[in-house]
């Protein structure tokens, strides 16, 4: 009997037959290659994982006047770059149904948008941006939603009426002028004159034409109504900014780049300081304020399609 393991030819035969072992090559083996590796793009994913609101459109404000417009462009389109001022401008142009969109004025946080080539990220706009819109430059005939109402109509037609009056008083007030005068001949006449008057007082001074940007509006706030804003920013466009872009209409700077940086210059402004100051104004119902804040919009669009005319010329 023998005491050998019966596993003892097994493992020998094994041990044996080493000269059998397969021969392994670079063929029995596949590699992957850089044409094998693909990159799908960061969409694919994320419209793969992404939910209900990450698939919904990117959407800016447009305020123009008292109208709000909701603008939708495609997902992520904003933050992807994709969207350009110029495209933001003729979105504007088709919600304001302004048929040329040079006209759009486009601000944001107080900075005119007038690169149409950058993308609005670049100028720091997000979803629900607010951007405020004005239109310049507007033709006869053509109005643009919000531009014209009825009180506006009939503010014009009261004007009107109130002209006419005043033409029918100032002709009175020259017959009384003139009894006036003769009597003031008889007084002069005699030994006791009249004191001259008294030296009208200084108007403050007004920014110069130069570099120097112009003053900034009236703190808001410090007035208790929004009748008193509205009256606080017309005073601050008539006696600051009108006067400027006079000087502008009428001595135009002959270099092209002091010509492009005036005209910026005061359109900023006029956009930053008076309309958008105007927009905030809640006039809460209020007729009266209301009229105050139109014409107040109407007198800053006059300037800004007078500045575009010389612009442009």
């Amino acid at each position: 009997m023998s005491w050998r393991s019966p596993f003892a030819n097994f493992w020998r035969r094994g041990y044996t037959n080493v000269d059998n072992t397969p021969q392994v090559t670079d063929n029995d083996y596949s590699y992957i290659t850089q044409d094998d590796i693909v990159d799908p793009p960061a969409n694919t994913y994320r419209n793969q994982y992404a939910g209900a609101e990450d698939t919904e459109p990117d959407t800016l404000i447009l305020k123009h006047r008292k109208e709000k417009y909701d603008l939708h462009f495609p997902a992520y389109a904003i933050n992807d770059g994709a969207l350009s001022v110029g495209q933001l401008r003729q979105r504007a142009a088709e919600a304001t149904r302004t048929p040329d969109p040079k006209r759009i004025k486009l601000l944001y946080k107080g900075k005119l948008l007038d690169n149409d080539s950058l993308p609005c990220r670049s100028e720091g706009l997000k979803q629900q941006s607010e951007v405020l819109c004005v239109v310049s430059g507007v033709e006869p005939g053509e109005s643009s939603p919000s531009e014209l109402s009825e009180a506006e109509a009939d503010r014009n037609a009261d004007s009107a009426r109130q002209e006419g009056s005043g033409r029918k008083k100032s002709g009175k007030n020259k017959k009384r002028n003139g009894k006036n005068k003769k009597k003031g001949g008889k007084q002069a006449d005699g030994s006791n004159t009249l004191p001259p008057p008294p030296a009208a007082a200084a108007e403050p001074p007004r920014p110069s034409n130069g570099t120097g940007m112009p003053p900034p509006a009236p703190n808001l706030k410090l007035f208790s109504n929004p009748l008193d804003q509205v009256n606080a920013l017309s005073s601050y466009l008539q006696r600051e900014l009108v006067p400027l872009c006079e000087e502008y209409i009428t001595n135009t700077p002959a270099d092209a780049k002091s010509r492009e940086f005036e005209y910026k210059k005061l359109t900023e402004t006029i956009l930053a300081q008076v309309l958008l100051n105007a927009d905030n104004i809640n006039p809460d119902g209020v007729q009266e304020i209301r009229d105050a804040r139109r014409a107040l919009v109407k007198s800053a669009q006059n300037a800004l399609n007078s500045l575009d005319q010389v612009s442009r010329s």
